[in-house]
Parts: C-alpha cells; sequence; structure tokens
C-alpha cells in the first residue's frame, strides 16, 4: 500500500502526495466529473489541509488506519458502512485542524 509506504518513508512531501491521492482515487471511482473537478480544483488546498493534519506521529497513524477501515468497508461492499467512516474521517480531521488551528493562535 502506497499510503503505508509514504509513512514509513518519513517524507513528509510524499506523505501528503500519499494522503491526497488516496481520497483521489476514492472520488476518481465515484464517476461524479463536479466532484473531480472540483476536488483538482482544490488541490493546493487539500495539500496544505493535508500537511497540518499530519503534524505527529498519532495522527498518521491515526489518518492510516482511519483509510484502512474505509477501504475495507468500500471493498465488502458495505457502502453505509463506508459512508459513516468516510463521514467519521471527515470530522476527526475536522477537529484536528482546529486543534492544531487552536495550538498556533496560542503560541
Amino acid at each position: 500500500m502506497k499510503w503505508k509506504e509514504a509513512i514509513d518513508s518519513g517524507d513528509q512531501a510524499r506523505r501528503v502526495n500519499a494522503d491526497y491521492n488516496f481520497h483521489k482515487h476514492i472520488i476518481d471511482v465515484c464517476n461524479n466529473d463536479v466532484f473531480t473537478n472540483l476536488y483538482h480544483t482544490m488541490k493546493s488546498f487539500m495539500y496544505e489541509e493535508i500537511n497540518m493534519s499530519q503534524s505527529s506521529v498519532e495522527n498518521k497513524k491515526g489518518i492510516l488506519q482511519e483509510h484502512n477501515d474505509l477501504i475495507d468497508s468500500i471493498l465488502t461492499g458495505d457502502y453505509f458502512k463506508a459512508t459513516e467512516k468516510f463521514r467519521k474521517h471527515i470530522k476527526d480531521i475536522d477537529a484536528l485542524l482546529d486543534s492544531e488551528e487552536k495550538h498556533k493562535l496560542e503560541d
């Protein structure tokens, strides 16, 4: 799995790229041109957000687990569970980014 290899590499740019591409592949499979184009348009914003979300080893491992859970639910064909996993992932990242922003304001 490229995402796992990217985490193990220690290369932040590689991790960010792998994370972005993980989501891009899922979006591409949906065959929704509007969503695909929107995601591409937001690429630089997404790279910045992904970079901030991976501020610690714990965050990276948690994100990897959430990605694995999402893939597992998609592969089993349980789209309700996949939707739940995706929503949880987005909420967790949102909370993580809020926490990072608060930490910056305190410094």
